[in-house]
């Protein structure tokens, strides 16, 4: 998640820049392989512009692909990132599925992406203007490789933006850009290793997404071998893998490189999970943030130290419970739940659904199971609270995803519960993890989330009372957790809590 976080700070600092400037779009790519020189500036480039916050970028004549030279950019310590760019004229790319290829190579490249993007404006509601290559990024030091961004340009786009980033501590040369329809500039056929590796992910998504039926395969894997093509390993692929995988329009299926793969399996850490907890307004508040991680060790200390804080909040004997979700952008649910399952009461809490099956997630004794398979589990005795008679607000909004929004539906067919916030995000679908041979994983969506009663979603979800978003930086100025403790303090269930909903002392 850190990383993602650090990509979207620097997508943004980049439209910021690319808007600034889409006045001087030109025809297509000038300069594509940094051969013309510009000795009147400083940076010695002549039809690209520099982008970011402190990068040294230069003309670099002993680095290149091909011809004299290439481009060099170095980013130091305390930047976000530096990159060239420039812009062109979208009227002849509209409707078309366009390809920005560039060559690319690092040295002592980490802690963060490198890779090319591609951008048309203006932005349109509901529709992508922004691809790149992320996620897939290099590290350490490399040879010359190939790296792609693929966008369906819509028919009203004006300008197309696109270029090369490092925001990874090190240096990053870019050379030989290309922009084309799909296509019309195939190149050679992708070699045996990455030809077999396609082939085996687009085995994998026919057989199990969910979409797969919807999905036209022959053009699929046609333009999936335009992609992939010059490919000789595995890690060239992943622009037709991530294009399989967003052609099947589920909004969610998503592709984890092998880097990212171990450290979401090895990592043991158990203090960085950014859990909150507060007595405010004799009630018992918690929030529950996203949790990235496969390993056994770090599962349990989440849950372990979530199920933790609500026993401890349990012994001020609250009036009511106010779960908050806005920051759970996702992950790993099962931890999540098994932390929580104090709250939640034994049975089952809800269901992934698709055409041919129904597995119910369920709580018992503190474990979290699905199929009667035990996914995560407390290592101590579940929280000793009355899971019951206590009321429950659940605190969403656009942040709330994935399995953040599984845990706003494990509480919401639960009896004296109730949601306030802002829809959510609309990733309410089934994630399964496939590996690949390279140790790259595909998260592919295969179901929809249900409630405890069978009513399924897949899509946003609305709580049970809207509460406009509004920023706050104390509980006293958040009108969301005011609503909730409202609502909480109208139980008549307690006699120290009939009168919250006239006057809240907020208590931390």
């Amino acid at each position: 998640m850190k990383l993602l976080a650090k990509i979207l700070i620097f997508y943004c600092a980049l439209q910021h820049v690319q808007l600034a400037d889409a006045q001087e779009a030109t025809p297509t790519i000038a300069n594509a392989g940094f051969e013309n020189i510009d000795e009147s500036s400083k940076t010695r480039l002549s039809g690209w512009r520099t982008a970011g916050d402190g990068a040294i970028v230069n003309v670099d004549d002993s680095v290149k692909y091909e011809g004299r030279q290439s481009v060099r950019i170095e980013r130091k310590d305390g930047t976000q990132f530096g990159g060239v760019s420039q812009t062109t004229d979208a009227t002849p790319w509209r409707g078309k599925l366009v390809v920005l290829q560039a060559r690319l190579k690092v040295r002592q490249a980490r802690d963060g992406a490198t890779g090319v993007w591609l951008l048309a404006d203006p932005k349109q509601e509901g529709v992508n203007n922004f691809a790149h290559s992320y996620d897939t990024p290099l590290t350490g030091d490399s040879e010359w490789v190939i790296r792609r961004a693929f966008l369906d340009v819509s028919k009203d786009a004006k300008t197309l933006t696109y270029g090369a980033v490092i925001s990874a501590n090190g240096t990053l040369w870019a050379d030989d850009f290309q922009l084309y329809e799909m296509g019309s500039n195939t190149g050679r056929p992708a070699a045996a290793a990455a030809s077999a590796y396609l082939a085996e992910a687009i085995a994998k998504l026919r057989e199990i997404a969910l979409n797969s039926p919807k999905v036209d395969w022959k053009r699929a894997e046609k333009i999936a071998n335009a992609l992939a093509s010059d490919a000789t390993v595995p890690a060239e692929t992943y622009s037709a893998v991530r294009f399989l995988l967003t052609n099947l329009g589920d909004g969610h299926s998503h592709l984890i490189p092998p880097d990212t793969a171990e450290r979401l399996t090895t990592n043991r850490g158990k203090s960085d999970f950014n859990l909150k907890s507060e007595f405010i307004a004799k009630m018992a508040y918690v929030s529950v943030p996203e949790f990235a991680g496969f390993n056994d060790e770090r599962i349990s200390a989440f849950a372990d130290e979530l199920n933790k804080r609500i026993g401890s909040l349990a012994s001020e004997k609250p009036c009511g419970w106010i779960v908050d979700l806005r920051d759970n952008d996702g992950g790993n649910m099962w931890p999540m739940l098994a932390g929580l399952s104090s709250l939640l009461g034994d049975g089952v809490v809800g269901y992934f659904v698709s055409p041919k099956t129904k597995q119910a997630w369920q709580i018992k004794n503190g474990a979290a199971l699905v199929g009667g398979a035990q996914l995560a589990a407390l290592t101590l005795p579940p929280a000793k609270v009355d899971a019951v008679d206590i009321r429950v607000a659940v605190l969403t909004g656009e942040r709330t995803a994935s399995s953040g929004e599984a845990v706003a539906i494990a509480f919401s067919a639960r009896a004296k519960s109730r949601s306030f916030g802002q829809p959510t995000a609309g990733l309410s679908t089934t994630n399964q993890t496939v590996a690949l041979s390279d140790g790259a994983l595909m998260g592919v969506t295969v179901s929809t989330y249900a409630d405890r009663t069978g009513k399924s979603y897949g899509g946003r979800i609305a709580p049970n009372e809207f509460i406009p978003a509004a920023a706050a930086s104390t509980f006293v100025e958040d009108t969301v957790v005011a609503a909730a403790v409202k609502w909480l303090g109208q139980s008549g269930e307690k006699k120290n809590c009939g009168e919250l909903n006239r006057t809240i002392v907020w208590i931390k």
